[in-house]
């Protein structure tokens, strides 16, 4: 058994590999690598998928930090966030 904080890091690492294991997340998360930033509609139609569908699996990555969020006016722009990990999980996509 390692430290606390190597458990914790072991522990953010499952939830993220977690997360790659649903087709829908990976549809949005290939999106968002190719078009670097979108907003929820743009991104449920991208991917085919109902906006409200879209926006639970958008919370479900931003909640782990796998996506970024910036509000702007009425909108909410999403991101893949600048992390090792994530970018080495990422280039699996292409």
């Amino acid at each position: 058994m390692g430290t606390e904080k190597e458990d914790k890091e072991l522990e953010r690492k499952a939830r993220i590999f977690a997360l790659f294991g649903d087709p829908n997340r990976l549809r949005i998360l290939d999106l968002l690598v190719r078009k670097k930033r979108m907003n929820v509609s743009e991104i449920s139609e991208g991917i085919g998928m109902s906006i409200a569908c879209t926006s639970h699996h958008l919370q479900l990555l931003k909640d782990q930090e796998v996506v970024g969020a910036t509000k702007e006016g009425n909108s909410v722009y999403y991101e893949v966030e600048k992390d090792p990990l994530l970018k080495q999980l990422l280039s699996l996509l292409k």
